[in-house]
């Protein structure tokens, strides 16, 4: 039996809608129907809550299905896995550049700072990162910007105080 006849299959046992197991998974309606349907296949962080949900062990839910063991069995980096690596790779390269050309680090850290963070905010679908996020995420989230934040803030801060002194304020 293939994985989304499973999971309709529990579904129904459950007497669940489409809508409700979504809202259980914080998908969509039409997600859980592509699974059921075959046109997509969950994801393995979707595969354990589904297991959980279910009651069932990850052998009873994924095993009968051999497309899923093949996709699961893939190795391709995730997208964040990916930013990461790339990240760390592209901050070499510049920390090299910037001592090969003796080139100001604060400045062009700050813009292509800038830069970056525009365009993943314009690049990112929005509503799937706020379903995303658990109330940990949230906290650990806004710790991590307050830690990058308030350096900026006390140095726009000190900029702004000794230019009023400049100019006699």
């Amino acid at each position: 039996m293939e994985i989304g006849q499973r999971i309709q299959q529990q579904r129904k046992l459950k007497q669940w809608s489409q809508a409700a197991l979504g809202d259980r998974l914080h998908l969509s309606r039409q997600s859980i129907s592509k699974w059921e349907n075959g046109t997509a296949l969950p994801s393995f962080a979707n595969i354990v809550a589904l297991s959980d949900l279910f009651g069932l062990s990850l052998d009873e839910l994924i095993r009968p299905d051999e497309q899923l063991m093949a996709h699961l069995e893939d190795r391709e980096l995730s997208p964040v896995a990916t930013i990461w690596w790339w990240g760390l790779g592209g901050a070499i390269l510049v920390f090299i550049g910037l001592l090969v050309f003796r080139i100001d680090a604060a400045a062009l850290t700050s813009s292509l700072g800038l830069i970056s963070a525009i365009g993943l905010g314009v690049a990112l679908k929005w509503r799937q990162v706020n379903r995303a996020f658990s109330k940990a995420a949230i906290v650990w989230g806004s710790l991590l910007l307050g830690t990058f934040l308030v350096p900026q803030l006390f140095g726009m801060l000190a900029t702004v105080i000794t230019d009023m002194k400049i100019w006699g304020y």
